[in-house]
């Protein structure tokens, strides 16, 4: 690959898990947690296909890739919280998961 193409990569990967991490943000301020416990795929199961996307960024971006690998890997993290949260349906949890979720930029 060249290095344009392991950018455009990097950037599309990092783009997924902006996306990801804001439909969770959606659909978990919209929906009781007994429903996000239904969900299939489960938040867990989004969570840690996130975190192997992280794995596979943390390789492809190199020094030039600034801090994408990192703020991806904080998404990440977010999501995984909010996951845990839901499993353990403790609404106090997952909202406080969600409000710092939310004053991140999504840039």
């Amino acid at each position: 690959m060249t290095d344009k193409e392991i950018a455009d990569l990097v950037d599309k990967l990092y783009s997924g898990i902006l996306h990801t991490a804001n439909l969770v943000l959606r659909n978990c301020s919209n929906f009781h947690i007994t429903i996000l416990q239904k969900e299939n795929p489960s938040y867990d199961e989004v969570a840690n296909h996130l975190e192997k996307i992280c794995q596979v960024l943390e390789v492809l971006a190199d020094e030039d890739g600034d801090m994408t690998a990192q703020k991806a890997r904080d998404y990440a993290m977010h999501v995984k919280q909010i996951a845990a949260a839901i499993v353990k349906g403790d609404e106090s949890e997952l909202q406080d998961q969600l409000d710092q979720l939310t004053r991140r930029s999504f840039l």
